[in-house]
């Protein structure tokens, strides 16, 4: 695999990157990652991942019990599953809470026997890879991305805030662009249990403002992050990219 990636880091540089008219990132964070590689400052665009977002979002008003949490990552200790389910078992006992970890991968039976370890395995619900979010995420009060680093722009993010969801999400790379920290959600550093219990129980505790979270990250998922907003970004790049070749070929004859 090092091999594999020496490869391609030398073939982007040499190859690649000089012939490249522009290079989009989908965030600064990667935009950084692309300089670093040897890409041309000048020639770096940044345009968000984009999301279908449904016309009748509802955004969850009820306080009911239990109060449902979920996070959609695959299942690999680079996205720190482990850190969010210590961090769980650290609530009040009185708290009522289900956990819904969507996704597949590798480090699921760990993860089992961890909850199991914790006392907390009849609280959590393992679904596996799901096509649809949607069922899960309408159920859902709070939504997590727990990544312990390496993240551009979130796609699982992305669609919470796209169901209008309050996010508790570490700062790894790219979170931060996404999520604006007690606007419409809380940030917390990686590998900080102890952080992420007191956000949970901040957002438990008060449904108003977990309903003021999730509609500004619809609000902002709308503005910034729709598909057709972000189709018309590529558009755009693609165009100027078209008219500078023609121009260019006008030159050329002339």
């Amino acid at each position: 695999n090092n091999r594999k990636l020496r490869l391609r880091r030398w073939l982007d540089r040499n190859i690649v990157f000089p012939v490249a008219k522009k290079a989009i990132a989908n965030s600064e964070f990667g935009s950084t990652a692309l300089i670093t590689a040897g890409m041309d400052k000048d020639r770096i665009l940044v345009i968000p991942n984009g999301i279908e977002i449904r016309k009748n979002v509802s955004i969850k008003k009820e306080d009911n019990l239990p109060i449902h949490l979920c996070i959609v990552a695959n299942l690999l200790p680079i996205k720190g599953h482990a850190y969010l389910l210590s961090s769980l078992s650290q609530l009040d006992k009185s708290i009522d809470w289900r956990l819904h970890i969507v996704g597949d991968g590798p480090e699921k039976e760990n993860l089992m026997i961890l909850a199991k370890k914790l006392y907390i395995f009849d609280r959590i619900v393992f679904h596996g890879y799901l096509s649809n979010l949607v069922p899960v995420l309408n159920q859902s009060d709070i939504c997590f991305l727990t990544s312990l680093e390496y993240e551009s722009c979130s796609n699982a993010i992305l669609e919470y805030m796209g169901n209008g969801k309050p996010t508790i999400a570490t700062t790894a790379s790219g979170n931060p662009e996404l999520i604006d920290n007690n606007v419409n959600g809380i940030l917390v550093s990686s590998k900080d249990p102890n952080a992420l219990t007191k956000a949970i129980t901040r957002l438990i505790g008060s449904a108003k403002l977990r309903m003021k979270f999730g509609e500004n990250a619809l609000a902002k998922a709308k503005k910034y992050y729709a598909m057709e907003v972000v189709a018309k970004k590529y558009k755009d790049v693609y165009l100027s990219v078209l008219n500078q070749d023609d121009e260019c070929k006008r030159d050329c004859v002339k």
